[in-house]
């Protein structure tokens, strides 16, 4: 398969592109944004439905405040997550472009998309999960599997973007996944 001259190596040709591949409708979009930044919203209120158990964690064990707040971390992080998409989908020289992607789901850790070729490795986050449509269940299958979807991503695969799955009518923020290591600062002689 070759590549559509001006498209990133990995995108699909446009014959063979979903019919989708211009990208999710404005009210597709506009859907998707608000259901995320609902699910966002109720988990930074969630201490408020149970707030019995904060104030007895306030008075007995202050350690069980950081459980019953966690929650409200994982929805800031969502809402931030949403702003960022939302500045994304405002850019007038937004492109869809499909992928044929490889989607892996390891039992305790976010997916991750393999997008392109090179294949890059690109996360969906702790809660990414929500942004694609269920999967195989891990408890009978042979741990984790890859499944290939066609997805449409706007945004450089190597530094990121917003992606949309058509089968699942989410929207989602993906990131490159970091090496082990790459991230480390030199200690204090200087060199890792």
């Amino acid at each position: 398969m070759t590549e559509p001259p001006g498209a990133p190596a990995g995108a699909l040709e446009p014959q063979a592109a979903a019919a989708g591949a211009e990208g999710p409708g404005a009210g597709a979009v506009r859907c998707a944004l608000e259901d995320w930044r609902r699910d966002g919203l109720l988990l930074c209120l969630l201490p408020v439905f149970c707030w019995p158990a904060l104030v007895a964690a306030v008075l007995t064990r202050p350690v069980m405040l950081a459980v019953l707040l966690g929650p409200v971390v994982l929805g800031v992080r969502e809402l931030r997550a949403v702003r960022q998409v939302r500045c994304v989908l405002r850019d007038p020289a937004l492109r869809w472009v499909p992928y044929e992607a490889e989607v892996v789901r390891p039992r305790l850790r976010p997916p991750v998309v393999l997008v392109g070729r090179p294949p890059r490795r690109l996360s969906l986050g702790v809660l990414g999960r929500r942004a694609l449509p269920p999967g195989p269940d891990p408890r009978t299958g042979p741990g984790p599997s890859p499944e290939v979807r066609t997805l449409l991503l706007a945004g450089d695969p190597a530094a990121g973007g917003v992606l949309w799955v058509p089968d699942a009518g989410r929207l989602g923020l993906v990131r490159p996944v970091r090496r082990r290591g790459t991230g480390r600062r030199p200690g204090p002689g200087g060199s890792g």
